[in-house]
């Protein structure tokens, strides 16, 4: 933690655009947060800080010319040259001696180098002081596993055994943070990447075995696909055509890449005869528990866990991985990760000490671990699985993988609700904000969180039609039919309560009763027996009454058996399909909702910047003001954008985000951030890459839509860089935050093979 305040005023005056700190912007306070977490600042003390600033010295501090302020401004402020920072009213003999001055002077942004000297400077600072893994409360096999790994060189086999078991519970549906599903698919990207990347003695994989093993199966199935049908359906289809691409295959498709489409299929097939064998797997559980026992959607799966082993080959050569030794790609998991945090820690402490002693190779082993360290500490919050191995020189080294399902790369890069999202807007505006715009924010939240309520109402009086009736006998709604069957007789939930002892039993009743009976037990939770509603909204939240007249404060319907899905989620649904007028009109009021608070939202940000902001009608050339800048600024954080845009080159390889088939680097997304925002500068010169990150806060446009908030170009063009897509989920709505087809498109040339 550096205390230094005149070295923490100096960089922060070189960051703000005028060279002068003031506190009462809300854009300079970000600054200077950012600046104090470098410096490892407790965030309690942050944030007391910042909430105290006005009565701080650095700021109020009375200068020589009887202003308040910071006691330094900025000599030649130019953004593309560089800065010096001098006493406010200094002389011009002043101003020559600190020209003289031997010490280093702030009158350019650092060099490729010197970037490189702080960045090592910053990683052991970070290594000795973050909070260390209590290893004291360690199972048998965490410490097994941490002492195979402390080694040197590493030991791979006991963590290769505790991932095999992750790999079994994840078949058995036992689900880690992305949901059963999806850690399926996760769990047979780690099984599969392993199969391609060790090599036994004869110098052959597991998948080089696999190939010879079902060698006359892949030549039938390429067979297939170039006759253009496979098992019946009409492949390669635009799915199968969109990984080609993406692998550097044009038509028309040579025998090599209808040769991979039928290896795939074939491990696929595998995969797929496998899991069907346990009827208790996820294959098989109902509703968002497993995979309903549908072919297609796990078959996809496989599809997509071996594109992105593929892909993750040509990164792992790339990196700093000796692929020649042994290394494996395991899932995370949070007991996992602490064993792993411990080993990088332990040998950073171990190799330190020996440093100290004069042995010159630890200090490089050193600076290694404490390099692995800060990879950690940046990539732990969303890395999905990751690879461990070691280097040339035998050191253990940690690369984090990012997995998205979809090759088209529209998977979200972050989760999280409208109300989250919107206070974390609120809160980096600070208590300056703007009072329209807090009021607006506090108001769009209390609309977009009523919405899901609000549906769920609807549901419960839509009229039980023939075409209802129809449509929810059909294939397209057979997983929301399964999750309110699932409920209906798990004997645990509410409404199977509710069933007890119907007539018929809900096993005979057709869809119409079915329907009908969900629609009784809606109304039974939602209106007493006068029919008036249980509901009542007083000014800190909503209660519900009960039967016994007391009142219960909730959050949510599904605090009292009526969970967005399916009671909220089968109208909507119907009125995606376009069923009826009903529920067509249910779905737009809802969309509507979540539209009027996009509109909203950004409408106050560019009041709230008046009159120097941006505005598209009365200010369209101006700079972004603090308020939308800050709304930008939360959506490049939630899509780790700043983090990719700081990486050096030669950190190019430290993170894979794997979409599909896609392995983007950080190198991809700078670069396309660039080419498409209307950036003019070199992200590639010293300073070009604070450059682009400015750029975007203050020249690229946020846009409201129907279901998203738009970040797009300067250039007038609407090409889309990052998109905000809010929409309901469960009991609640949420904000996804995604790349834009703009920025898809290029990732997508940049990363073909």
């Amino acid at each position: 933690m550096i205390k230094n305040l005149n070295e923490i005023v100096k960089e922060w005056a070189y960051r703000v655009d005028n060279g002068q700190p003031n506190p009462k912007k809300s854009t300079h306070l970000y600054h200077l947060s950012e600046i104090l977490i470098e410096y490892k600042w407790p965030f309690e003390v942050i944030e007391e800080l910042l909430q105290n600033l006005n009565e701080d010295d650095i700021v109020k501090k009375k200068q020589s010319d009887g202003s308040y302020g910071s006691p330094y401004t900025v000599k030649n402020h130019n953004p593309d040259r560089g800065q010096e920072l001098v006493k406010k009213n200094a002389s011009k003999d002043d101003i020559e001696k600190i020209d003289k001055d031997e010490e280093p002077k702030v009158d350019k942004p650092p060099t490729k180098d010197e970037r490189k000297t702080k960045r090592v400077k910053k990683d052991k600072e970070n290594a000795d002081t973050r909070e260390k893994p209590d290893t004291s409360k360690f199972t048998k096999e965490e410490i097994k596993i941490l002492k195979d790994l402390s080694g040197e060189p590493p030991s791979l086999k006991s963590i290769k055994e505790a991932n095999k078991k992750i790999v079994a519970a994840r078949a058995r549906g036992i689900a880690g943070m992305g949901g059963p599903v999806a850690s399926e698919g996760e769990a047979k990207f780690t099984e599969v990447t392993n199969q391609m990347s060790n090599k036994d003695k004869g110098g052959k994989t597991e998948h080089d075995k696999f190939l010879e093993n079902n060698k006359e199966k892949i030549q039938d199935k390429a067979s297939q696909f170039k006759s253009r049908k496979v098992d019946g359906r009409k492949r390669p289809n635009t799915a199968d055509k969109n990984t080609l691409r993406q692998l550097g295959f044009e038509e028309p498709y040579s025998d090599e890449a209808y040769n991979y489409l039928a290896a795939r299929e074939i491990h696929s097939l595998n995969e797929l005869e496998k899991i069907k064998k346990d009827k208790n797997s996820v294959f098989y559980k109902k509703g968002k528990k497993g995979f309903n026992g549908d072919n297609g959607a796990y078959l996809e799966w496989m599809r997509t866990s071996y594109d992105g082993a593929i892909s993750t080959q040509t990164h792992l050569e790339g990196s700093n991985l000796d692929t020649s030794k042994e290394h494996i790609t395991t899932q995370a998991t949070p007991d996992g990760d602490k064993v792993v945090e411990s080993t990088l820690q332990s040998k950073y402490d171990e190799h330190k000490v020996k440093c100290g002693q004069g042995t010159k190779e630890s200090c490089k082993k050193a600076d290694h671990y404490a390099r692995e360290l800060s990879k950690w500490d940046k990539f732990k919050g969303y890395h999905d699985t990751y690879v461990i191995g070691e280097d040339k020189d035998g050191n253990m080294i940690y690369i984090p993988i990012s997995n998205k399902k979809g090759s088209d790369m529209k998977d979200p890069q972050n989760n999280t609700t409208p109300a989250q999202r919107l206070r974390m807007i609120r809160k980096q505006f600070g208590e300056k904000i703007a009072k329209n715009v807090a009021t607006v924010i506090d108001n769009s939240v209390d609309e977009v969180s009523n919405a899901a309520a609000s549906t769920v109402k609807k549901q419960s009086k839509m009229k039980i039609t023939d075409e209802v009736v129809e449509a929810c006998e059909d294939e397209k709604m057979s997983s929301y039919m399964s999750r309110l069957d699932e409920i209906a007789t798990d004997g645990k939930h509410a409404f199977s309560n509710f069933l007890q002892g119907s007539k018929p039993p809900w096993k005979e009743m057709s869809t119409k009763q079915r329907l009908e009976k969900m629609k009784e037990y809606q109304q039974s939770k939602l209106f007493d027996k006068d029919e008036k509603s249980r509901l009542v909204e007083k000014e800190d939240g909503t209660y519900y009454i009960q039967d016994d007249g007391t009142e219960k404060k909730i959050k949510n319907l599904g605090q009292i058996g009526l969970p967005y899905e399916p009671f909220g989620k089968i109208a909507i649904k119907l009125g995606e399909f376009k069923v009826n007028e009903e529920t067509s009109q249910i779905k737009q009021d809802e969309k509507d909702v979540v539209k009027n608070a996009h509109k909203n939202v950004t409408t106050a940000l560019f009041k709230g910047d008046e009159p120097d902001g941006y505005h598209p009608d009365t200010n369209p050339n101006a700079d972004n003001g603090d308020n939308t800048q800050g709304y930008i600024s939360g959506v490049l954080k939630a899509v780790h954008a700043d983090t990719y845009i700081d990486m050096e080159d030669d950190e190019d390889y430290d993170v894979l985000v794997q979409m599909g088939v896609n392995g983007v680097r950080p190198s991809h997304i700078r670069e396309c951030l660039a080419e498409k925002s209307g950036f003019k500068g070199d992200i590639n010169t010293d300073g070009g890459r604070d450059a682009l990150k400015k750029h975007l806060r203050k020249r690229c446009r946020i846009t409201p839509g129907d279901e998203k908030v738009s970040v797009v170009d300067s250039e007038g063009n609407n090409t889309e860089l990052f998109k905000d897509e809010w929409r309901t989920a469960g009991t609640s709505q949420k904000v996804a935050t995604l790349f834009g087809q703009g920025m898809i498109d290029c990732m997508t040339t940049k990363v073909k093979k």
